[in-house]
C-alpha cells in the first residue's frame, strides 16, 4: 500500500537501534518494562537480559489515570493513525479489526467468562462508536480490561521483581527521582 511502511522495514529499523544501545554500557538507560516481545518485535536476547538485570522505578496511577491514558492512546490517537494510513472512510473497519485481533490473543489469559463478558461491553462499545461517534463508550471495556487482566498481571510481576524496585511513585515523584538520579550520574553520551 503506498504510503505505508512496511512491517519487515520497521522491525529491521527498531532491532537495528536496540542492538546500537546493547552496546552502550553508560547510565542511566529508562525503558518502560516490557516482556522479550513488544508487539510484534523480538528484542535481542543480550539486551533483554540487560533490561531485565536493572533497577525498577514504578509510576503509581489511579485508574482514572490509568483509563484515560489507555483511551487516549488505544481509542483517539490509533483512529488517527488508521485514518492517516486507511483514509477516513476505511479507518474504523481497520482499526477495529486490529483491536478484535489484539482481543482475541488474551482470551486464554482472561479466561471464558471474563472473555465473554468483557467482549459483550467491548462489542457494545464499537456498536455505539460507529453508530454514533461515540468514543467515549470505549471506557467501560478499557476499565474491565486494567482491572481483570493488566492489574492482576502486573502485580505478580511486580512482585517478582520486588526486591529490583528503588522507588514509586506518581508521575510527578518519579520525575523528580528519576532527575535527581540523572544528576548525580551524568547524562549518558
Amino acid at each position: 500500500m503506498s504510503g505505508t511502511v512496511s512491517n519487515d522495514r520497521v522491525c529491521f529499523e527498531t532491532e537495528n537501534r536496540l542492538r546500537r544501545l546493547v552496546v552502550r554500557s553508560d547510565p542511566p538507560l529508562i525503558i518502560e518494562d516490557e516482556g522479550q516481545n513488544i508487539g510484534s518485535v523480538h528484542l535481542p536476547l543480550n539486551l533483554f537480559e540487560r533490561f531485565k538485570s536493572g533497577e525498577y522505578v514504578i509510576i503509581e496511577a489511579s485508574i482514572e489515570e490509568r483509563v484515560e491514558i489507555t483511551w487516549q492512546e488505544y481509542i483517539v490517537n490509533a483512529l488517527a493513525d488508521f485514518a492517516q494510513v486507511y483514509g477516513e472512510e476505511n479507518a474504523f473497519d481497520a482499526w477495529n479489526a486490529y483491536i478484535l485481533r489484539a482481543f482475541s490473543r488474551i482470551k486464554k489469559r482472561l479466561g471464558g467468562i471474563r472473555h465473554k463478558s468483557l467482549s459483550e461491553v467491548l462489542e457494545t462499545a464499537m456498536k455505539r462508536h460507529r453508530n454514533h461517534g461515540d468514543l467515549d463508550s470505549h471506557r467501560a471495556w478499557i476499565r474491565q480490561l486494567l482491572v481483570d487482566y493488566y492489574d492482576p498481571m502486573y502485580d505478580y510481576q511486580i512482585g517478582r521483581k520486588s526486591k529490583k524496585i528503588v522507588f514509586s511513585g506518581d508521575a510527578a515523584a518519579v520525575r523528580d527521582y528519576l532527575t535527581s538520579r540523572l544528576q548525580q550520574t551524568g547524562p549518558s553520551r
